[in-house]
């Protein structure tokens, strides 16, 4: 029986109509009825033009239509398009100009060959995390409305419906009542469509300033691109990629103002993402390396490596807050002061601490409070710097949204402490940087005058990998006898190079201006921490005991590398990926000339020009202590594994599985 909300972001007509399309469910005598309740649910709730639901069929791999359906068959042994990408990390995605997606494949991502605008898939998991089917929606050309961020916040909230339809569909006899969860469910709907109305004053007549923002920050977001694929050098490469970030967040902030001037939907729910802590952070805090440079501020950026690798937070709107901190020290610090970013795990494990610190223009006691207000800035400030004073009033609310509380502390050319603490969800709790497991080394800091807080932070770190600070030195030049050596710019040249090398110590370059020292080939084998950016990560790399677990990555399909390389960013190793057998043999030929092989080679069966089992074959003959992972889509090919492969993973590959490979090599 079809019924309509009137109201999708009404959560008790939404649970109801749950209710009773489960009841339906149970008294359905085929699964054709249960197919079509389920699709006229979603379409109903989402207020979409079409919804498809393939199932997984994990004898062939592939996601299919029911038997009783004629539709395409997806094999995910080789994903592409659209589609592919949510196989990256198994969340719901949305594309509102989905034809422009630079992955988009009509093959894949066109229903019915419909002209579509805006699609949106829903993956479905088991119990243990692995797919079970793939829900897609659509709205066509004609269709005005765009899909929002709420749309994702209510299909995660649907997803314990979801499964058990899905259980019922795969022929599991589950047909279970899901009244007794229906509260659950509400519960989750009510609290990511909580409203957010901080702001909802100022979001009137802007439509048209929106869209003259959203044009050059697409503009750049595809320059970016273009500058990534003729760039070689990896600093740069990061560099973009955060750059790339920030104009795309510019995007989905305008999307969000956009929707709610139009239709009065709300922006910045109080839905939670996992981010990677030293990427989230140093993503944001980096986007102002370059301005602080150029105004000649002493930037630092320090994220504690005691952190947990992947939390859970609402990430466009703490995002939002860091933005609008770092901006407004960056605007209100003069040349020549600091600029420092603080990020903390607290003492007692249950959040985390975020501070702004800079030794710029101060505020007076009798302004503190008012500059939290809209509009107010520190009265004789506005004809100085740019800024409608706005900032800090959405700032405070959306931390005290997150459960926190904005602190500041501030004197008169003296500068200004923006802190608030917020409780901590914890995904991974490994630390996002480990400590030493060899204490035996010596580092040395060689360097002038005028390096007072790059020292403080250089030290602050090492000593959280472990390292008590009595094994730390700071010298005006070599005096020998160091396992590493930190020489700041200032100091560099050939003969204390020479030197450090002759004596053993390995080095490392402190480059005290950004990028100053890229253009500078005899440089470009040295690791390089630059000031203004995150380098905790870098700093242990370069001082560890032993280097980290190389790994290479080959399969002919690029779904599968994005995937690959997604999951093996966020770990402690350095990963190459080929598309074919020919790039592949290059690749560990040439590691082994330079003497350090592969640790780790995860490899498909197939390739146009090869057979992957023949590289296995090759490697294992020649480097037994490689590790060859197999991970073609041939659900027939564990019973036939060749002996010269040490483990098998069958796609669409689980994060939890590969992380473990790497964390048990980087204990061997």
């Amino acid at each position: 029986m079809k019924r309509s909300i009137n109201n999708k972001s009404n959560p008790s007509a939404i649970v109801e109509h749950l209710i009773a399309s489960m009841d339906e469910i149970s008294k359905a005598k085929d699964d054709k009825t249960i197919y079509q309740i389920l699709e006229e649910l979603l379409i109903d709730i989402f207020k979409v033009d079409g919804a498809e639901i393939f199932l997984y069929e994990p004898k062939e791999h592939i996601l299919k239509f029911p038997d009783w359906k004629e539709g395409p068959k997806y094999d995910l042994s080789r994903p592409s398009g659209l589609m592919g990408k949510v196989l990256l990390d198994m969340q719901p995605h949305h594309y509102n100009y989905a034809i422009s997606e630079k992955d988009f494949d009509k093959n894949v991502d066109m229903p019915n060959d419909e002209r579509i605008k805006a699609l949106m898939y829903i993956p479905v998991t088991g119990d243990d995390d692995t797919i079970t089917a793939m829900i897609r929606l659509y709205r066509k050309v004609s269709n005005r409305y765009s899909f929002l961020d709420e749309d994702i916040s209510l299909a995660k909230s649907i997803t314990p419906f979801l499964k058990k339809v899905i259980r019922v569909l795969k022929g599991s006899g589950e047909k279970r009542d899901i009244k007794k969860e229906a509260k659950h469910i509400e519960e989750e709907i009510v609290k990511n469509e909580s409203s957010n109305t901080q702001d909802s004053n100022i979001l009137l007549n802007v439509s048209s300033m929106v869209h003259d923002i959203r044009t050059p920050a697409n503009a750049l977001g595809g320059f970016l691109e273009l500058l990534e694929d003729i760039t070689e050098d990896k600093r740069v490469l990061e560099y973009i990629k955060n750059a790339k970030e920030s104009a795309e967040f510019i995007n989905k902030l305008t999307t969000s103002i956009l929707n709610r001037v139009k239709y009065g939907d709300k922006s910045f729910g109080d839905t939670k993402s996992e981010v990677y802590t030293n990427k989230y952070f140093s993503s944001v805090a980096e986007s102002f390396t370059a301005n602080m440079s150029n105004k000649n501020i002493d930037y630092h950026i320090y994220i504690d490596p005691a952190l947990p690798m992947k939390i859970k937070v609402n990430e466009l709107k703490l995002k939002r807050v860091l933005l609008n901190l770092i901006g407004n020290a960056w605007k209100f610090t003069p040349q020549g002061k600091s600029v420092t970013v603080d990020i903390r795990y607290t003492e007692d494990k249950k959040g985390f601490t975020v501070s702004v610190i800079d030794t710029g223009l101060g505020i007076p006691k009798d302004k503190q409070k008012e500059i939290f207000e809209a509009f107010k800035q520190v009265e004789g400030v506005e004809s100085e710097t740019e800024g409608t004073g706005l900032g800090l009033a959405i700032v405070q609310n959306y931390v005290r949204s997150m459960g926190g509380e904005l602190i500041l502390k501030s004197k008169p050319d003296m500068g200004s402490v923006f802190r608030f603490t917020l409780p901590i969800d914890i995904v991974d709790p490994q630390r996002n940087v480990p400590e030493y497991c060899d204490l035996n080394k010596n580092i040395h800091i060689i360097t002038g005058k005028g390096n007072t807080l790059s020292i403080r932070w250089l030290k602050k770190y090492i000593q959280d990998f472990g390292l008590p600070l009595s094994h730390v030195s700071i010298e005006d030049n070599y005096s020998g006898k160091a396992s590493h050596t930190i020489i700041f710019e200032n100091k560099l040249s050939d003969k204390i190079l020479k030197e450090i090398e002759n004596d053993g110590s390995k080095i490392i370059l402190f480059e005290e201006h950004f990028l100053s020292l890229l253009s500078k080939e005899k440089y470009k084998n040295y690791p390089i921490l630059s000031k203004g950016t995150y380098y905790g990560e870098k700093l242990f790399k370069a001082t560890f005991h032993k280097p980290p677990v190389k790994i290479l990555v080959a399969d002919d399909n690029k779904i599968n590398l994005m995937l690959l390389d997604a999951i093996l960013q966020n770990e402690r190793c350095v990963s190459d990926s080929v598309i074919s057998i020919a790039e592949a043999r290059s690749m560990i030929d040439r590691a082994d000339l330079s003497g350090n092989p592969y640790d780790i080679v995860f490899l498909d069966k197939n390739f146009p020009d090869g057979d992957g089992d023949e590289l296995a074959k090759y490697i294992k003959k020649n480097w037994k202590d490689t590790q060859v992972i197999s991970i073609s889509g041939d659900p027939d090919i564990i019973e036939n594994l060749s002996s010269d492969y040490d483990n098998y993973i069958p796609k669409p590959f689980k994060k939890a599985t590969i992380q473990q490979i790497v964390r048990d090599k980087q204990k061997d």
